[in-house]
């Protein structure tokens, strides 16, 4: 501890969620503790395209975009963001334009990894 007061300690962690107790006494013996929870993730969410299938041909105006991605991420698709349910599922219709199309989805978790497809 410096004379202000405060500290710092360096600590590496591996992915997962870690728990601290900090206690601080002062030099009357009197107390205070505080419990932090901090999680560490380093790993991109998982995303699954399931519809279409690469290669599909269609002559409708709209394809349905599905799939999976890590729950509470956030998806977007074409640059349009796309809502994800609670287990992680998404579906929703993306317009097409004349010709060949690339549809490209990518998702981030609150972490800030991103994966893309």
């Amino acid at each position: 501890m410096d004379m202000e007061g405060t500290f710092s300690h360096t600590v590496n962690l591996p992915d997962g969620t870690h728990t601290f107790v900090i206690v601080a006494r002062d030099s009357d013996g009197n107390a205070s503790t505080r419990t932090l929870t901090i999680t560490v993730d380093t790993t991109a969410p998982l995303l699954v395209l399931e519809s279409p299938v690469d290669g599909s041909v269609t002559d409708l105006p709209t394809v349905n975009v599905s799939g999976t991605t890590e729950p509470g991420a956030i998806l977007a698709v074409n640059g349009l963001v796309v809502a994800v349910a609670p287990d992680g599922s998404f579906a929703f219709q993306l317009a097409l334009s004349a010709g060949k199309n690339v549809i490209r989805a990518t998702a981030e978790d609150p972490a800030g990894n991103a994966a893309t497809v």
